[in-house]
């Protein structure tokens, strides 16, 4: 369930923006998350579906973000930031019942 909850919000945070995962240049997952999940591993079992030299580990982003914002000198430009409620997104339930499975060995 976790692994269709991740996949799910994947895909439907691309639908959001009306992109495809072949347009994304970059993938980055966060936190303890990120620095201990095997990338391999999830590419195979289906939590998230770009090609491998996109994805990678960014580690603590919450600290970092939190250290450039105190060295910052000036006023800092800080981007625009939306909540996205994934579980009330209409296709939602849809989108999580199709991430339940796992794709077969081999990528068959």
């Amino acid at each position: 369930m976790a692994k269709a909850a991740i996949a799910s919000g994947f895909k439907l945070l691309l639908r959001r923006l009306g992109a495809e995962a072949r347009e994304l240049k970059s993938v980055y997952l966060a936190g303890a998350f990120g620095n201990y999940l095997q990338i391999e591993s999830a590419l195979r079992i289906g939590l998230i579906d770009v090609p491998r030299p996109l994805v990678h580990a960014s580690g603590n982003t919450a600290l970092r973000g939190a250290k450039m914002l105190l060295l910052a000198t000036g006023e800092p430009m800080l981007p625009v930031i939306e909540h996205v409620s994934l579980a009330a997104d209409p296709g939602f339930q849809d989108e999580f019942a199709s991430c339940m499975s796992f794709p077969a060995p081999g990528g068959v």
